[in-house]
């Protein structure tokens, strides 16, 4: 309801405003009367009314003279004047007073109907548009975090206009760093982003964002001073005034209390670190992108220099452009090597490739990735082609691809690299020493069935698909012993089960064991036995 007060000094005017109009049904009530403007400007103190109605002429302060208080008192009040006389003059003072209307006694009830209609209308309009304004303030209040983060993005973007804009707006969003002095920017990042986003709840994470940006701005703010906000997920960007010389000195000691402090605070989560990028220092303000962008370049040098560490300008060093064709010959050479199934040589030359692309530092961490990604499709392509792909090895490829384009340094690559092609060897090796053993047993099978005959290694060879050489390299690697030696060992213990038997001549035994001379096979069961064929069949016999 809007709220009414009428003052007129003659009785008969306020009685019948009030008894002969149904104020409820625009909504207004009548909610004090008064009989010249000194009562009426006291009740209007008292009881702020939206709509005032008043007589022209009054005694003792008059309608003209209490508009004229309301106005200069700042009163969002609606003036109605109402006058027995159509005196031209009153008229205009009463528009000066910024006067709603003006009506002519005797009033007319439609007539006041209509203006009362306006007046409401025109109240409510306005209003409306107050509490718009209200609260688009307090929009715009609880907006100016946001709208400070959009300033300093837009500034180490470098497209934040001119020095006399950036003026108005800081002034705006209440910051006092001046446009001439010298600025820094440091990058924090925190380490292993897209493992540590996947493993935490969303809640955690944003406690994380909120946290790390409250210490930083309270330790900046302890020393020297400057803003923190969250550029990227997980990577907030803090700028730094440097007021003075000493403020270059205390600089790289604030960024390791940063990193100590929020290392310590991490730890409640998980084993989480983070990577500092610093900046140079510029000057004015609107240079601060290059301070950014070389904080960029030296938080990704983590590629290189590792995780949870400060990098600073002067760590960047020089790096060279990689030859792609030798890395492509090397990651090619990777399949050579794994043949050996030997971890040693594998580890080894694994670290030739990333010392090479860590000498290199022109490389990005994209183009390191995508080298590991051709080291384990090369390795997959030999397991396919030797027929050695299993669902284990299968299984932890896809999982080492996946995580491979969320490893940030040169190191994790290359142990996440290392340890499939680990896993590769032990397999290869267990192969070879299955077809190994399958290799041997072959061996000895056809020794254990042609000892007999004038067998040869060269036969034996043939019979497994081998040659010579390598059989007999294989067959001393799995057994310790040659194959002549293990031909003999055979040939001797059927000897003496033979000798066994008294009625089995010593040339029969010589020719049942594969030996076409009586006396070569007396020394060799001599040199094998320490007796002579007789004497041990003299001893097995008394025995």
């Amino acid at each position: 309801m809007y709220k009414l007060v009428i003052v007129d000094d003659e009785p008969s005017t306020r009685s019948g405003l009030v008894e002969c109009f149904d104020w409820e049904r625009l909504g207004i009530r009548v909610v004090g009367e008064a009989d010249d403007g000194v009562k009426g400007w006291e009740l209007i103190e008292e009881l702020q009314p939206d709509i005032v109605i008043t007589d022209v002429k009054m005694p003792g302060m008059d309608g003209i003279a209490l508009a004229d208080r309301i106005v200069r008192r700042g009163k969002p009040v609606k003036l109605i004047f109402v006058s027995g006389y159509d005196d031209v003059d009153l008229l205009k003072s009463a528009m000066k007073m910024d006067a709603a209307d003006y009506i002519l006694k005797p009033i007319d009830l439609a007539e006041l109907s209509a203006v009362i209609g306006k007046v409401v209308d025109r109240t409510e309009k306005e209003r409306s548009l107050r509490q718009r304004m209200t609260d688009m303030e307090s929009k715009l209040a609880q907006s100016i975090p946001l709208l400070r983060e959009k300033f300093w993005t837009r500034l180490i973007r470098g497209s934040a206009g001119s020095g006399g804009e950036l003026a108005k707006q800081m002034a705006f969003l209440g910051f006092s760093f001046p446009m001439d002095g010298e600025y820094c920017a440091a990058i924090i990042r925190l380490d292993d982003q897209a493992i540590l986003f996947e493993r935490m709840p969303e809640r955690d994470i944003e406690l994380i964002s909120f946290a790390v940006q409250n210490i930083c701005q309270e330790i900046i703010d302890s020393v020297l001073s400057g803003y923190v906000f969250e550029y990227n997920r997980g990577e907030f960007v803090a700028v730094i005034a440097l007021r003075t010389e000493e403020d270059r000195d205390l600089l790289y000691a604030v960024l390791k209390e940063i990193k100590e402090k929020l290392c310590g605070f991490l730890r409640r989560f998980a084993d989480i670190s983070l990577t500092i990028g610093l900046g140079e220092v510029v000057s004015p303000l609107t240079e601060l992108h290059d301070s950014y962008s070389t904080a960029s370049v030296a938080v990704d040098q983590k590629l290189f220099l590792g995780k949870n560490n400060i990098i600073t300008v002067d760590r960047l060093g020089n790096g060279n452009n990689p030859d792609h064709r030798h890395v492509s010959g090397m990651v090619e050479r990777v399949t050579a090597i794994l043949k050996t199934a030997d971890k040693d040589r594998v580890s080894r030359y694994l670290k030739e490739i990333f010392d090479y692309l860590a000498r290199s530092r022109n490389v990005n961490l994209k183009y390191c990735q995508m080298v590991c990604l051709e080291i384990l499709i090369g390795a997959s392509k030999f397991l396919i082609d030797v027929n050695l792909l299993n669902e284990a090895l299968e299984t932890e490829e896809k999982r080492l691809r996946d995580a491979l384009f969320g490893l940030e340094t040169l190191a994790d690559m290359k142990d996440g690299v290392e340890s499939y092609l680990n896993l590769v060897c032990s397999h290869i090796a267990c192969m070879q020493k299955q077809k190994s053993s399958r290799l041997i047993a072959q061996v000895k099978e056809l020794i254990h069935s042609r000892y007999a005959t004038n067998l040869t290694i060269k036969d034996m060879a043939k019979e497994v698909y081998l040659t010579s050489t390598y059989m007999c390299l294989l067959f001393k690697q799995e057994t310790g012993e040659t194959i002549n030696e293990y031909l003999t060992r055979v040939r001797m213990e059927k000897a003496k089960e033979l000798l066994r038997d008294p009625d089995i001549r010593l040339y029969d035994v010589c020719h049942a064991i594969g030996y076409a001379e009586p006396g070569y096979f007396s020394k060799q069961f001599k040199k094998y036995s320490g007796f002579s064929p007789s004497e041990y069949r003299d001893m097995v016999s008394s025995s």
